[in-house]
């Protein structure tokens, strides 16, 4: 994480729940909106660590998620190595844009690939909308969206079809005739390409809590 800059954490729980974050001796707490959406900022930390970072609900003690091994300091995000080395090339002030785009969140710097942000039901379909897309969605081998997944009330995920439709993109089965959730990139070494215009991959998300579901 980075290191003097307060740390936004956030993730989707139960609706109207209290969450509690710690890192280190620090704590935030919180409320989760109606669509069980939320986000806390915990303070500055100089460089340092490792840190463990707890997240629970109040009312679900026991339920901990839990992630250790955490350090402060100065973050470079690129990826892979071809795009590593591109990105440093191109940037006449790396460390200038990224401060500005965590700090001042100046408009038109991208550095980090699609983020989930809401979806919608429509029909046999479910329509993903993301942050940080930049000038638009693609992937990264020219190729169709690969890596969602998609379950209706009986909690079975099958590999889906998707589909880019401007700045969104449109997931569906022949196997699910009413989806009710979404998973991304969601599983060991996924096979996914989207990406956004600065060739920056998809953050793996989804829209569903349940625990111990797998994709099929």
């Amino acid at each position: 994480m980075q290191r003097e800059l307060k740390i936004p954490v956030w993730g989707i729980s139960t609706p109207g729940a209290a969450i509690i974050a710690e890192l280190g001796n620090t704590k935030a707490t919180t409320k989760a909106d109606q669509e069980g959406k939320w986000m806390v900022h915990l303070p500055e930390f100089k460089a340092g660590g490792p840190y463990t970072l707890k997240i629970c609900e109040k009312e679900k003690p026991g339920e901990d998620v839990v992630l250790s091994g955490i350090l402060i300091g100065d973050v470079w995000i690129a990826s892979g190595q071809s795009n590593m080395e591109w990105q440093v090339q191109q940037a006449k002030d790396a460390s200038k844009e990224i401060a500005n785009k965590m700090v001042y969140k100046q408009d038109g710097i991208i550095i980090l690939g699609p983020m989930y942000r809401s979806y919608q039901k429509e029909g046999n379909r479910i329509r993903i909308s993301f942050t940080e897309i930049g000038s638009g969605l693609s992937t990264s081998d020219g190729k169709d969206v690969a890596g969602f997944a998609i379950a209706g009330n009986d909690k079975q995920f099958h590999w889906a079809k998707a589909v880019i439709e401007g700045n969104e993109v449109v997931v569906y089965s022949d196997e699910v005739a009413e989806p009710v959730a979404v998973r991304y990139a969601w599983a060991d070494n996924p096979e996914c390409n989207l990406i956004n215009s600065e060739g920056l991959p998809a953050v793996p998300f989804r829209t569903d809590d349940w625990k111990g579901i797998t994709q099929s």
